[in-house]
């Protein structure tokens, strides 16, 4: 083979090893670890299960091209024998060990190499062909292959002109879009949620907000009864203050501020409460409640919640106790707590 033979197939298999990296990293991105991301995507589960499917059957069916034995294909086991037949014209800058380096891989991985084939080969033949043999391809096998696949390109073009290849670059690119696309589906099947969620609660419900005292369950309890249900929730563009005077506790208690920054947040829990009961936690708190809008497990909700003037004095201990006895009987970690 001569030197710019040589040349041209490597730039062809840099583009069959590309695709195939385009489809991996992107069926990469697709198989989804947390079961919100996978929630998400089943809603859609008739366009992206195809989607997956096709795109691991076409990375696997690109990297079966790879080590195509056949004498007249482009692929990594013919460019190898070439190199080794005139390393000092095809790869002068390429050591012997480089090359015995590429030829071990591509052994190591002979198991894997014979069940791709016939993945390919089943792939391949007619409905009424029946090719025998182990076909299985777990995951990590493959992945492991296309980290090999990517170091023994590179062996080969800095042998041959010291070229580099940024697969690196191709394989985040696919993988970031993906995730963005897995994004997108999370907000919109958020979306969704937030629409049942109101349309499931009736004109005598309504979600109310604690931040102080009254995330204590005890005290919720003592005050307005039983609740329908109750989950952490986050009130973002405000601050969390303890400036409200309370006669009852004879001292500052908690209170929100408004920022409008979306960096500030307070923690606390919604309550799900019969509408009749906000005149009774009126009259416990003082002031007409407030209509704002927290986020809980994800979703935007209207709820309401009690802000209060401003005034000077000491934080009763008592009251903050209660208070962040509340916040751990909601679920909310230490390091939130403090």
């Amino acid at each position: 083979m001569e030197s710019q033979e040589f040349k041209r197939q490597l730039v062809e298999l840099r583009e069959i090893i590309t695709e195939g990296i385009a489809y991996f990293s992107a069926w990469r991105g697709l198989r989804v670890g947390d079961e919100d991301s996978a929630q998400a995507l089943n809603r859609y589960r008739a366009l992206f299960l195809p989607a997956q499917i096709a795109l691991k059957s076409q990375a696997l069916m690109q990297f079966a091209m790879v080590f195509d034995k056949h004498p007249k294909t482009t692929s990594l086991r013919n460019l190898l024998t070439a190199a080794k037949e005139n390393r000092q014209s095809l790869t002068p800058h390429a050591t012997e060990k480089d090359l015995q380096d590429i030829e071990q891989k591509i052994n190591d991985s002979a198991s894997l190499l014979r069940r791709l084939k016939r993945y390919r080969d089943t792939r391949l033949a007619h409905h009424d062909a029946i090719v025998a043999g182990d076909t299985s391809l777990p995951y990590g096998e493959v992945n492991k292959l296309v980290e090999d696949v990517k170091s023994m390109y590179d062996l080969l073009a800095k042998g041959h002109d010291r070229s580099v290849t940024s697969f690196e670059q191709l394989a985040r690119d696919a993988e970031r879009h993906t995730s963005e696309v897995v994004r997108i589906m999370r907000e919109e099947r958020d979306k969704a949620t937030q629409k049942i969620a109101e349309a499931q609660m009736t004109k005598d419900e309504v979600w109310y907000f604690a931040y102080g005292s009254n995330l204590n369950m005890g005290q919720m309890m003592n005050r307005v009864g039983e609740w329908i249900v109750s989950k952490r929730a986050i009130l973002k563009g405000y601050k969390l203050k303890f400036n409200a005077h309370s006669s009852r506790w004879g001292g500052l208690t908690a209170n929100v501020v408004r920022t409008d920054n979306p960096d500030d947040k307070v923690y606390g829990a919604v309550y799900r409460i019969f509408s009749e009961k906000v005149d009774v936690l009126t009259a416990y708190e003082g002031p007409e409640p407030t209509d704002i809008t927290v986020e809980a497990d994800g979703v935007n909700l209207k709820a309401k919640a009690y802000i209060f003037k401003t005034s000077g004095g000491n934080l009763p201990e008592a009251y903050l106790n209660v208070m962040l006895t509340g916040l751990r009987q909601h679920g909310y970690p230490e390091a939130v707590i403090e």
